[in-house]
């Protein structure tokens, strides 16, 4: 699987299909995902669940649940890495960075949100 991501300022990822960072070998359970790409984690962006270079295996095609790690598209070739889940009420939010404070989630932005499937750890 190809991996791409070029750490912006604001926290994003710069994707440019034409020009991968390096690649990364996957399980053969996940092999058969349509359109998998992987992103290289610079930052403490996920705070310190998830070390600095971790790869994280982006599957586009993958339902989002609660508590998934997703890529989420903001722009054509730009994404943010979050956290995301349900609260009791049954609304979905998300969290960027390491931050507390969650952010509510509409049903038409958590349907761009693609599914971290595999994450490999330096």
């Amino acid at each position: 699987v190809q991996v791409f991501g070029m750490p912006q300022k604001d926290g994003s990822l710069l994707i440019n299909q034409a020009d991968p960072v390096g690649s990364v070998i996957c399980p053969s359970t996940i092999a058969k995902e349509k359109d998998l790409y992987a992103v290289r984690l610079m930052t403490d962006s996920l705070g310190p669940v998830i070390p600095k270079r971790s790869i994280l295996v982006v599957a586009p095609h993958a339902k989002v649940q609660d508590g998934d790690i997703v890529a989420w598209p903001l722009e054509k070739n730009r994404i943010f890495l979050v956290s995301v889940g349900v609260k009791s009420d049954g609304s979905w939010f998300y969290r960027k960075n390491d931050e507390e404070l969650v952010q509510p989630l509409t049903f038409e932005q958590l349907a761009t949100m693609q599914r971290v499937i595999y994450i490999a750890i330096p």
